[in-house]
């Protein structure tokens, strides 16, 4: 199955462990996890990684559109 389906399936066989599913993940959202884990109790870390998703995700024409110029005599 999927990989919510499975986590979903595996949730359920933990019982009275603290678990929460999230669909969609991107690499904001896993480094974010990474490093937040161990000082952020689960539903402040859930709530952070899904704010974090979000602002992970970015067009690259746009970034390159927002750059600053580049002056030739290093001003």
């Amino acid at each position: 199955g999927s990989p919510f389906n499975t986590s979903s399936m595996l949730r359920g066989k933990l019982i009275g462990k603290q678990v929460k599913v999230l669909a969609g993940v991107n690499m904001a959202m896993m480094v974010e996890a990474v490093f937040a884990r161990g000082i952020m109790d689960l539903d402040a870390l859930a709530q952070d990684l899904l704010n974090a998703g979000p602002e992970g995700i970015r067009d690259l024409d746009q970034l390159e559109s927002a750059k600053d110029p580049e002056f030739e005599d290093g001003i």
